[in-house]
């Protein structure tokens, strides 16, 4: 058998879904027509699919009747149906699954030797190595989130699981800190703190202080020893700094940027600078990022810190740039998507600061509504 392809298999399976279209569902939880390498088994796949959809008959003369006759001959169909009955279906399909990653790993490699050399075939392909190695990455990132694949917990499982989740809760005292700390007692109450997977929106129209909040949150994180990664689009980490100075030795803002202080001041900032300068706090300011590059960095960063990065935090999410040529709210909706699987695939809080709609500021209760989160409806969704 070829390791990207397997022709007989690929008939086998559809030959069971002709002879048995009750298992089509557990088929459909994995394979996709593209997962098919003959086109003609593709455009059958898709037909089956189809049918199904519309709840229609999945036999040979509804399939026929859906297919390109130039894509799927009869003889095609012929072979399908004169396949022999297979057992362990499931086995099958896995091997189809695994033969499709590896092609599309296969044409990643290509894609990687094209954007390695720069063969300007088009010049979308000459790249700077940043762009080539961000490009790479969200190639393989999609490659990896198509082939994964979950199973449904029954019963017992999700009952043990939370049994297992309250008594691990009850050994650490009742505490209302269960997650990484907002850095505001109430909040802490309210909300058990920032916890593993969530993606936390916080949004208020332009100077509300957001920028002020988070940093609060930072600073009350690293002093307890956790890591955070603050990407910062809006401001140098310098003027971060400046921020968190202050918040941490109560020099008024001004004062710490003119480096007007007396003695006393001088002696606070510098305790401050000492205390600070052993924290495991990380600042990315360049300004422009998107979603491939920040799962990168946090990604890399997560590994060397061995895992002791407890929060991410995002100043702010509509200054992101988008992928390809979407119009900007589909860039944002994928933007919040994304930064809620990694929250959950690394198990940690990823803060994002967002702008709200100017319309707000006409309403007589200019109380904020979910609606009022800028350019995308996706980010209430995700959050």
């Amino acid at each position: 058998m070829d390791s990207i392809y397997s022709i007989n298999i690929e008939r086998a399976v559809l030959s069971s879904i002709f002879f048995n279209p009750e298992e089509l569902e557990d088929i459909l939880g994995v394979l996709k027509p593209k997962d098919f390498y003959l086109p003609a088994h593709k455009a059958i796949f898709e037909a089956i699919v189809k049918l199904h959809s519309e709840d229609m008959p999945i036999d040979e003369d509804f399939v026929r009747n859906r297919v390109d006759k130039k894509e799927v001959n009869d003889n095609v169909l012929l072979e399908i149906l004169s396949a022999n009955p297979i057992t362990n279906t499931a086995a099958y399909v896995k091997e189809i699954k695994d033969a499709s990653v590896k092609r599309e790993l296969a044409t990643l490699a290509t894609t990687i030797k094209k954007v390695a050399l720069e063969e300007k075939i088009t010049t979308e392909w000459y790249l700077s190595a940043n762009e080539a190695l961000d490009t790479i990455q969200g190639e393989l990132y999609k490659i990896s989130t198509n082939s994964a694949t979950s199973e449904l917990k029954d019963m017992q499982t999700v009952t043990s699981d939370t049994l297992a989740y309250i008594e691990k809760m009850k050994k650490l005292g009742n505490k209302y800190l269960i997650g990484q700390t907002t850095g505001f007692e109430a909040l802490d109450k309210k909300t058990t703190g920032f916890n593993e997977g969530d993606l936390v929106i916080i949004a208020a129209r332009p100077a509300m202080g957001k920028t002020a909040l988070v940093l609060n949150m930072a600073l009350k994180n690293v002093e307890r020893g956790k890591g955070v990664i603050f990407f910062s689009l809006e401001m140098p980490a310098e003027q971060l700094m400046l921020r968190m100075l202050a918040a941490k030795t109560s020099i008024p803002l001004q004062n710490l940027r003119k480096g007007d202080m007396d003695d006393k001041e001088w002696s606070n900032l510098s305790a401050a600078f000492d205390d600070l300068n052993s924290k495991k706090l990380f600042v990315d300011d360049g300004g422009s990022i998107n979603i491939n590059q920040l799962r990168a960095r946090v990604r890399k960063l997560a590994q060397i810190q061995e895992n002791n990065i407890s929060l991410v935090i995002i100043d702010y999410l509509q200054l992101m740039q988008g992928l390809g040529n979407k119009d900007r709210h589909q860039e944002v909706s994928d933007i919040s998507r994304g930064l809620k699987m990694l929250a959950r695939e690394l198990k940690i809080p990823i803060v994002a600061l967002s702008q709200l709609n100017r319309g707000l500021e006409s309403r007589p209760d200019k109380r904020p509504m979910l609606s009022d989160l800028r350019e995308s409806g996706a980010i209430e969704q995700d959050a």
